[in-house]
């Protein structure tokens, strides 16, 4: 329901109009979009490091003159890059999108991701893209810092910002920190390492890369009845979503499954969409054939 609608005037008097107004304060009781307005969110399940389809966008960024953040954090373990590694990075990302403006930023120290210096390439990024790895490595580094602000504030201009696997999965509200990694935790215990340290760029969220891969469906009724206001999207490998003006589209080969509240109990099927598919954030409904707002 857009928040900028026109309310008619009321004819029976300022006490009529003051009970109507009253009345629609539910309606406008969000604050927030249910995923950014602007600018394209660029999602893929695990499979490729950058998904092919980022290719077919990429003109939202600027074509070849894009400027292009990239930040491996999820697979690095050292406070530091390489040298070689750094270049490894940069001369794949360079290739692979055909662009020549890429900044690889990495660091394992929240104080430096909060600092101006650290930041200052996001600022001037049209994309930034999050490679895969280990999801609590990003919470613990870029949570809540002004990396994080940065990066949001590229799709606020219409930008694009991506990523893999747990690149993907930080871009929800919640995400997984047990530090042994989901796959070795038992899938029924998922539930009690799901905590609110995602960018929450499509709110009330919960990622799930790899869904069919790891069968990480188990572990759907436990983490609804902890936490049944969650919308879970489960992202097959080489499975992407386009999330923009507040739907996303399903691109690829596997499937995306979506719980939540419009779902009467933990036990119910899951939406289940495939390639060419679109869901409404917002409405938290599948979108039926017509104008595709994802573009």
């Amino acid at each position: 329901m857009p928040l900028n609608r026109h309310i008619p005037a009321w004819p029976l008097g300022p006490l009529v109009a003051l009970v109507g107004l009253i009345a629609l304060i539910p309606a406008f009781s969000w604050q927030h979009p249910a995923a950014p307005e602007s600018g394209y969110l660029i999602l893929q399940g695990g499979g490729p490091a950058v998904p092919p389809i980022l290719k077919d966008y990429l003109s939202y960024a600027g074509g070849a003159a894009t400027n292009a953040v990239l930040i491996p954090t999820a697979s690095e373990v050292s406070a530091e890059l390489a040298p070689d590694r750094r270049e490894q990075l940069q001369d794949r990302f360079r290739s692979f999108l055909g662009i020549s403006n890429v900044t690889v930023l990495h660091t394992l120290d929240p104080k430096r991701a909060d600092s101006e210096e650290f930041t200052a390439p996001i600022q001037r990024a049209t994309l930034v893209w999050l490679m895969g790895g280990d999801d609590q490595l990003l919470a613990d580094t870029y949570h809540g810092t002004r990396t994080e602000r940065e990066i949001r504030a590229v799709l606020s201009r219409g930008g694009i910002v991506g990523g893999s696997s747990a690149g993907a999965n930080v871009c929800g509200a919640f995400v997984f920190t047990h530090p042994a990694g989901q796959e070795k935790t038992p899938l029924n215990d998922l539930a009690h390492y799901l905590l609110p340290l995602g960018f929450d760029f499509i709110r009330q969220s919960a990622l799930m890369s790899h869904f069919s891969q790891r069968h990480l469906e188990k572990a759907i009724p436990k983490i609804r009845e902890v936490h049944p206001e969650l919308l879970v999207i489960g992202l097959d490998e080489a499975t992407t979503i386009v999330v923009h003006n507040g739907i996303f589209a399903v691109v690829g080969q596997g499937t995306v499954s979506v719980y939540g509240p419009m779902q009467a109990s933990a036990l119910q099927q899951p939406l289940v969409l495939k390639d060419g598919q679109r869901f409404d954030l917002a409405r938290r409904s599948v979108v039926s054939l017509g104008p595709d707002r994802s573009k």
